[in-house]
């Protein structure tokens, strides 16, 4: 039997690790809420800046069509072509450019907010997956090629937020792992399919197998294979209980020559939404 003071240093350790778990979850509360911040923040002077380039472009397109009207040949320039085709490379780079800072603010604003009654709404799984891939883009680029299959699904009754950020999570683990074999260029595999009351949706990378002596837990909160400060061990974590406690779903894990994470979520909820 245990004394007494086993139990009690066994609960002073679990109200700490409870302590530790709350002060997390202010900490990604307060990130969340910086990250709406900045992403509004960079939108507002976004919208104008993307109508005054669209202006100049136009300027300039009227600059180049009276040159060409008047034979002016004292612009550095042997043809007039060589202006349009410069033109033709600046317009298309500034708004190429524009446009993906533009979608990577409003991805990241449609990830962060949170409706405060926590609301379920319908939602399109698959237009989560691009916004995740879109957000984690710097995380995969150069380290692994994506491959998308996503079916015809119909949208489930989810709190969007928190299902974008399960899937931000793990398609940026995922490229983490891959990145772990940098010798070449991986692969990461999304999937969703329907099954019965179900959207199944499977995130695979070829990175390194996880050991077997730890796959049991992985989803346990605050454990980490990552070194130093890189990581907090509550990812997976709060994964979890996002799929399984707040949308009655499951979350599981494969590994070998991949790892798979497998997400399954009902379409609709049960009347009583999950606390």
């Amino acid at each position: 039997n245990k004394t007494a003071l086993q139990r009690l240093e066994e609960k002073t350790r679990s109200l700490e690790q409870m302590q530790d778990q709350l002060v997390q979850r202010e900490r990604l509360a307060a990130i969340g809420t910086l990250a709406a911040s900045i992403a509004h923040e960079i939108n507002n002077p976004l919208t104008y800046l993307k109508s005054n380039v669209s202006a100049l472009v136009s300027y300039a397109e009227r600059y180049v069509g009276m040159i060409d009207r008047n034979n002016l040949t004292s612009t550095g320039f042997e043809h007039i072509s060589d202006i349009e085709d410069d033109l033709n490379t600046i317009k298309e780079d500034t708004q190429d450019g524009l446009e993906r800072i533009i979608d990577v603010a409003q991805n990241l604003l449609t990830n962060v907010r949170s409706d405060p009654r926590r609301s379920m709404v319908q939602f399109d799984l698959n237009e989560g997956i691009r916004r995740a891939l879109s957000l984690a883009r710097s995380e995969y680029l150069h380290v692994a090629r994506v491959e998308l299959s996503l079916g015809d699904i119909p949208e489930i009754e989810c709190i969007s937020g928190e299902i974008n950020q399960v899937l931000l999570n793990i398609v940026t683990n995922a490229a983490q792992s891959v990145r772990e074999s940098a010798s070449t260029l991986g692969t990461i595999s999304i999937s969703t399919s329907a099954s019965g009351d179900r959207v199944i949706c499977e995130i695979s990378d070829d990175g390194p197998e996880i050991p077997k002596e730890i796959l049991d837990r992985i989803f346990e909160p605050f454990y980490t294979t990552k070194p130093g400060n890189e990581g907090t061990g509550l990812g997976l974590s709060i994964a979890r209980e996002i799929v399984v406690s707040r949308h009655h779903g499951d979350i599981e894990v494969e590994t070998g020559d991949e790892t798979t994470f497998r997400i399954s979520l009902p379409i609709s909820q049960p009347a009583q939404n999950p606390a």
